[in-house]
């Protein structure tokens, strides 16, 4: 049966109230002699689509009774029908703010259950209020730490425990986090985007930074304390120390950590996090860039405790280009990074790990002999990693030296099928190796004119023969000049933008 336009008309039926399927709005004392009931089951589906997106007061008096109702929260009581399409459009994605909205979470949907209506769920810890002067570098006092860990603790494990009672029967659920304070958006100045409703909240994500309102924001990461920073509690001036163990949850399959806030773990918390994940898939994970080596550690200690179960891992390290501070070469975190992704199957790093330091071992030495470094990627798929050495102020050997290792690197990988290292932080370029149905296609994009060396050209020639039997198509194309989102729009132009960084829902 052909589906019915979303757009057509349905003529000779009076206007239909959502909360009483069975009479029309315009006549209360006689039912309507079209029930919504005897309605085609597409046309109802329809008109519960329109309903669901429709901008309803929290509370509502029906026409007829008087009587108050919960708005939408009513609708599932209506009928069968009327329960599972609501449902499950309601409780497909839920956010947690607080200790209440936890319990009623275990109550209404693990113990309730729903929980095989619930795909996501994104736990945010609001933290302690602070106070900064302008132009201040002073960074969080010993009690600010320890009574916003203490919250995290409680929110983090609670929410843990909550999840270790669901036993998954189907599909595993999207476990989202974030934190902030509330003074993080009323200290920091912001930009306010064109489409942004001027009455809306600013999200903190808007947010600009000032260099010393990053030593604040981004000098300490969440931890796990067992009590708070009180002598009332029996806690020193940060609370006790680790020693909090989180339950065993199996119903998770997907953590997020995105960059829409500032705070993120630390690296003792994700070490404990990982464990409880038995039945983990996939990791998103986008710290900000701070001065300090910690949150490379907490990168570190996430790519080596991650369970043998994750199958793809996305990271990617948010910054902001007015920051005078850069991001140092961390030999030790790529050698991290390269052995975690000999056994995934999609693997992205993009400016928390430099592709140069990633292909190392595949650079020719002195004499231009070829490495044969042991090692190969079995399951590996996916590739994307960004580089300095692709910008346009680079040195031109700088970009060929890493494509060509890329390249032998690549011979390694035997199920792969995107590699992609691109860049927009210095103009734009994206290198694009594809294969598909046995074709091999080596794409180049740059916001400058730009030429594939005979040695590269030589090199993925041998990769593609190696891997998929045949001849490599090549095609090098000039683009415009990226414009003010740098990296977000270059980011737009990879084959795997949607998988490598979270789409936010602001």
């Amino acid at each position: 049966m052909k589906q019915p336009s979303a757009r057509m008309s349905i003529p000779n039926l009076p206007p239909l109230d959502p909360l009483r399927p069975d009479t029309a709005a315009t006549d209360e004392k006689e039912p309507s002699t079209v029930g919504l009931k005897r309605l085609p089951a597409e046309i109802r589906l329809m008109i519960l689509e329109k309903a669901f997106l429709l901008d309803v007061p929290k509370k509502q008096a029906t026409p007829a009774s008087g009587r108050w109702l919960r708005g939408k929260a009513a609708w599932p009581s209506v009928c069968s029908e009327w329960r599972d399409f609501f449902e499950r459009r309601n409780f497909a994605s839920l956010r947690l703010t607080s200790a209440d909205e936890i319990e009623t979470f275990n109550k209404v949907c693990v113990q309730g259950g729903r929980m095989r209506l619930v795909r996501r769920v994104r736990l945010h810890v609001g933290l302690r209020r602070y106070f900064a002067l302008e132009g201040s570098a002073d960074p969080e006092r010993a009690d600010e730490v320890g009574w916003n860990n203490h919250v995290f603790s409680a929110r983090f494990t609670r929410l843990m425990r909550v999840l270790s009672a669901w036993e998954p029967t189907g599909a595993g659920l999207t476990l989202e986090f974030s934190a902030s304070s509330p003074s993080d958006e009323e200290f920091l100045p912001f930009r306010r985007l064109p489409d942004f409703p001027p009455e809306a909240p600013v999200p903190p994500f808007l947010c600009t930074p000032r260099v010393y309102d990053s030593v604040r924001l981004l000098g300490n990461l969440l931890d796990f304390r067992s009590s708070p920073p009180s002598p009332h509690y029996g806690g020193g001036p940060l609370g006790d120390g680790v020693d909090i163990e989180l339950p065993e949850v199996r119903g998770v399959t997907r953590l997020v950590v995105d960059r829409g806030y500032y705070r993120s773990f630390s690296k003792d918390a994700v070490r404990s996090i990982l464990k409880s994940f038995t039945r983990l898939e996939e990791v998103s994970y986008e710290p900000w860039r701070g001065r300090e080596d910690s949150r490379d550690e907490a990168i570190d200690a996430l790519l080596r405790e991650l369970p043998d179960s994750v199958r793809k891992v996305a990271l990617w390290e948010a910054a902001r280009p007015e920051w005078p501070f850069s991001k140092p070469d961390r030999d030790w975190l790529a050698a991290t990074a390269v052995e975690a992704s000999r056994r995934l199957e999609f693997f992205s790093a993009c400016f928390a790990i430099d592709a140069r330091l990633f292909f190392r071992d595949y650079y020719r030495d002195a004499d231009g002999a070829a490495p044969s470094p042991p090692g190969s990627w079995p399951k590996l798929a996916s590739l994307a990693l960004t580089s300095a050495a692709l910008g346009r102020s680079a040195p031109g050997e700088e970009a060929d030296r890493l494509l060509h290792a890329a390249g032998l690197a690549a011979e390694r990988m035997p199920e792969l099928r995107v590699l992609e290292l691109w860049t927009g932080r210095d103009r734009g370029f994206v290198f694009r190796y594809e294969a598909d149905g046995g074709r091999a296609r080596l794409t180049v994009e740059a916001t400058w004119q730009y030429a594939l060396s005979g040695s590269v050209l030589a090199a993925w020639q041998k990769t593609a023969g190696a891997l998929t039997g045949n001849r490599l198509e090549v095609e090098v194309n000039h683009i415009r000049d990226v414009d003010s989102g740098g990296s977000v729009s270059m980011c737009d132009r990879l084959r795997l933008g949607e998988a490598v960084r979270v789409q936010l829902p602001y």
